[in-house]
C-alpha cells in the first residue's frame, strides 16, 4: 500500500501542497486530477522522489519511500526527457547499468537475464524491437513514449507514475494509451497517473485524487467522482470541462 500523510511542500511563501492525505491499494491505478497549479506534478515528484517534501511521511509497503531502492520506483515524464546522443537501447538500459546492474529477474519468472537482454524483450512487447539503435529524433512520439515506459519498466518497479501520458499525443490515441497503462497494472503494482484529461482518468483508473490550491479536496473511486463527486468544487471542475 502506498500512504500518504500530512504532506506538505513549500516553495518559499508559496505552499504547493498542504496537508495531503490518502492511500492507494496494491493493484489500483490512481488518476490525479485538478486544474493547473492544483499542485499535481508537485504531488508526482514528490512520489518519485525528485522532490523532498516540507514536511509529513510517504511510505510504500510500510517503508519510507525515501529508504526505498532506486529501483522501487519508476516514472515516465512528459516530455518522455530520453538522452538525445542514446540509442532507444542506452535509454532503457542507462539506470540499470548506471547503479551496476548485469543482471536482472525477468518478468515472468525468477530466471535472471542481461540487462540487454531484458530491454530487447521490452522493446519486442511493445513492438519496437527493429528500433533499439535508434536514435530519439528518429521516432514518431508515440514510440518516444513506449522507450520512455520501457526505460521505466526495466526493472520492474512497484510504483510506477505517467505525468501528462497523452499530452504530447493526438486525441485519437487516448484511448490506446489508456489500455496501455491498464495492461501495466497488476497485484503487485500501484500506478498514479497525473492527467488534466478526463478520458485518460476515466479509462484508466480505478481511483481519482482531485487537487485544488495544493489540498486534497476529494478521494473516490473514479465511477463514483465523474456520476457525483461528493464536493462542490470537484462538481464544478467536471462541470466546466464537460461544456
Amino acid at each position: 500500500m502506498l500512504k500518504v500523510a500530512a504532506l506538505q511542500k513549500q516553495y518559499g511563501d508559496i505552499c504547493a501542497l498542504n496537508d495531503i492525505n490518502f492511500t492507494v491499494e496494491k493493484g489500483q491505478i490512481a488518476a490525479l486530477l485538478g486544474p493547473s497549479g492544483s499542485g499535481k506534478s508537485t504531488l508526482l515528484r514528490c512520489l518519485c522522489r525528485l522532490e523532498t517534501p516540507t514536511s509529513g511521511n510517504i511510505s510504500f509497503d510500510k517503508s519510507e519511500i525515501s529508504a526505498l531502492p532506486a529501483h522501487a520506483t519508476g516514472m515516465v515524464f512528459q516530455s518522455y526527457n530520453l538522452f538525445p546522443h542514446m540509442t532507444c537501447l542506452e535509454n532503457i538500459t542507462f539506470a540499470a547499468k548506471r547503479h551496476g546492474l548485469q543482471k536482472l529477474h525477468s518478468f515472468d519468472s525468477d530466471k535472471k537475464q542481461t540487462v540487454n537482454e531484458i530491454a530487447m524483450s521490452l522493446l519486442a512487447q511493445f513492438g519496437l524491437q527493429n528500433r533499439s539503435n535508434a536514435y530519439p529524433h528518429q521516432l514518431s512520439g508515440g514510440q518516444r513514449q513506449r522507450i520512455a515506459i520501457c526505460r521505466a519498466l526495466i526493472m520492474n518497479p512497484p510504483l510506477l507514475m505517467f505525468d501528462e501520458p497523452t499530452s504530447a499525443l493526438d486525441p485519437e490515441r487516448v484511448k490506446d494509451v489508456t489500455a496501455l497503462i491498464r495492461s501495466l497494472g497488476g497485484k503487485d503494482r500501484i500506478i498514479i497517473i497525473s492527467t488534466h484529461e478526463l478520458r485518460v482518468a476515466q479509462l484508466a483508473s480505478d481511483k481519482v485524487l482531485f487537487l485544488d490550491k495544493g489540498r486534497l479536496v476529494e478521494s473516490a473511486a473514479t465511477a463514483s467522482f465523474f456520476a457525483n463527486p461528493q464536493s462542490e468544487r470537484g462538481r464544478q471542475f467536471l462541470l466546466n470541462l464537460m461544456n
